[in-house]
């Protein structure tokens, strides 16, 4: 699980402006992340991320859980819940 591997955290979380997604990136590994609602739609998508950090805003979402999504070049996966308040 890639979110175990690269120790992908999010804090705060639960939200209610911005959180702040790390994560241990020491290949330097590029990922796709995505937002997806609870029924799978997908909210946010954020391609190319480099580096071991990404901040998220509230913006459009709504609050209630969300769902982590991270994928690395070569198409290992992780799932992290996000709560937003």
């Amino acid at each position: 699980d890639l979110a175990k591997e690269n120790q992908f955290k999010v804090a705060p979380n639960p939200f209610q402006h911005q959180t702040l997604v790390t994560w241990n990136n020491p290949a330097n590994s590029t990922f796709q992340v995505t937002i997806l609602n609870v029924t799978g739609q997908v909210m946010r998508s954020f391609r190319n991320v480099t580096g071991d950090q990404l901040q998220v805003t509230k913006d459009d979402l709504i609050s209630g859980m969300y769902f982590l999504n991270f994928r690395d070049e070569v198409g290992n996966t992780g799932t992290l819940k996000l709560m937003v308040e």
